[in-house]
């Protein structure tokens, strides 16, 4: 609620406040154009009586974007009396909507930057356990694979040396393979 320290509304101002009840206030919100009362914008009948029903003698709406796109608007009024806003009131408010709204859009970018750390450390996280798996599994491969290839190692060298009976050359020369593939 817009109030100005001291002063109390009979009734709130903002919370059934819908610029979008005046096309032309609304068109100079949308184009980032700050919307004044009494001032050069159109006056128009409904948005008046609804400001005069709640004492407002003088508004003032500054359109507020983030990351271009229309969000809302800050508002400033006055209740006690009627106010021309001057061009360096005009300029200060819109000076604040824009830190106000970078600020915001700083607040957002942290956040979703905080969000997408998290999943990272998560994703990290599954990573380190399944490495610690894969080098479980081939640890228990390697392990496995050893024993008969220890074996098939043996038999090559009990033939190559024709302990079983004569191998020709060419056997031999397979045998050789064999062995020295099994060594590697």
């Amino acid at each position: 609620k817009w109030i100005r320290p001291g002063h109390q509304l009979d009734q709130p101002f903002g919370e059934d406040f819908e610029i979008n009840d005046s096309i032309s206030w609304q068109d100079r919100i949308q184009h980032n154009l700050i919307v004044t009362y009494p001032g050069t914008t159109p006056d128009d009948d409904h948005i008046i009586a609804y400001l005069q029903a709640r004492n407002v003698q003088a508004l003032m709406l500054i359109p507020l974007f983030l990351q271009g796109e229309l969000t809302g608007f800050l508002g400033y009024s006055s209740n006690t009396r009627t106010h021309s806003w001057s061009s360096e009131e005009l300029s200060f408010a819109r000076n604040i909507a824009e830190i106000l709204g970078r600020a915001v859009e700083r607040h957002y970018v942290a956040r979703e930057i905080d969000r997408q750390m998290g999943e990272l450390e998560r994703t990290n996280k599954r990573l380190v356990e399944l490495d610690k798996l894969k080098s479980r599994f081939l640890s228990g491969i390697s392990n496995e694979l050893r024993t008969p290839l220890h074996s098939i190692i043996g038999f090559s060298e009990v033939l190559s040396d024709g302990r079983i009976g004569e191998v020709n050359a060419t056997q031999k020369e397979y045998l050789a393979d064999i062995h020295s593939s099994g060594r590697q």
